[in-house]
């Protein structure tokens, strides 16, 4: 006579006992389907937290423009400016390819107004950022601009934040014009950057 308890085959005559093997279709528990439906957007992109050393390269470029801008103001270079633009335009496509994906997290993992919360910031932070950028190419070779730009180290740096914000916004420059296409590029880079988040935004609150 055998009987069976909770998976075990046991024998009363000879206590012989043996486990069974049960198995189930694998699944998925309904809490995991659920966050994970929770954490895709209509667009099928998984949320991601945002990571907020994306925006280092930024800070960074924005605390050596204002450091070294306002240091270096009246004392300007005549040579290594193609070595200088050269890694200057690379580190801002860096900052904003960088920045660009923060901001893409941003929008995938917040929902209402939160996400303006933290997207503005980010926007403000690259407006500083190609602000002191402009600022910095000025200050130490002063050929690459022309145009109405202050003549103390506050004013120069106000002039070309004016600048930013009109690149970013509504592409005015404010009688400040690049003079080197090299510089045109950066401007440029800021531009494609601002288009990117517009995208974003129009994409996700329409």
């Amino acid at each position: 006579m055998y009987n069976i308890y909770s998976g075990v085959f046991c024998s009363r005559t000879n206590k012989n006992c043996r486990f069974l093997d049960y198995r189930q279709p694998a699944s998925y528990p309904e809490r995991f389907s659920d966050s994970a439906a929770r954490d895709t957007n209509p667009y099928g992109i998984t949320a991601v937290e945002p990571n907020p050393l994306y925006l280092l390269p930024a800070v960074v470029g924005v605390a050596a423009g204002l450091v070294v801008g306002y240091g270096y103001f009246s004392h300007s270079l005549t040579d290594g400016y193609a070595k200088f633009i050269f890694f200057l335009n690379i580190y801002a496509i860096i900052s904003s390819l960088a920045t660009g994906s923060y901001i893409l997290q941003v929008l995938n993992s917040n929902k209402g107004k939160r996400r303006f919360g933290i997207v503005i910031p980010t926007v403000l932070l690259m407006i500083a950022f190609f602000a002191l950028l402009y600022n910095l190419t000025y200050t130490l070779y002063p050929f690459t601009f022309s145009g109405t730009i202050g003549d103390t180290p506050t004013t120069q740096v106000l002039s070309f934040i004016a600048l930013s914000i009109g690149y970013i916004s509504i592409g005015e420059s404010f009688n400040i014009s690049p003079e080197r296409a090299e510089i045109q590029i950066l401007a440029a880079i800021e531009a494609l950057w601002n288009l990117f988040v517009l995208s974003l935004l129009i994409s996700f609150f329409l």
